[in-house]
């Protein structure tokens, strides 16, 4: 079976107790999967995507949530 690997980014910025928090669960739920990449992306001081709430995730560069991640919710969207 062919498995298709799917790119996270998330978009935080520093002393943000919420991103930090979301990074660290993200983190361990992606090493748990073989079929996701995350990069963590630190927007403090410059701006990417125009983003201007934090934490941000996005799915193959399309947004998926702002804020504490529902696990539940991306699992269903990476298609599980």
């Amino acid at each position: 079976m062919f498995m298709i690997s799917r790119n996270l980014e998330l978009f935080v910025v520093e002393k943000c107790p919420t991103c930090l928090k979301t990074e660290e669960e993200l983190s361990t739920y992606a090493q748990g999967r073989t079929d996701v990449t995350l990069e963590v992306i630190n927007i403090t001081g410059g701006e990417s995507k125009k983003i201007t709430i934090v934490p941000a995730l996005f799915i193959e560069s399309v947004l998926f949530s702002y804020g504490e991640i529902d696990f539940n919710k991306l699992t269903l969207a990476l298609g599980d």
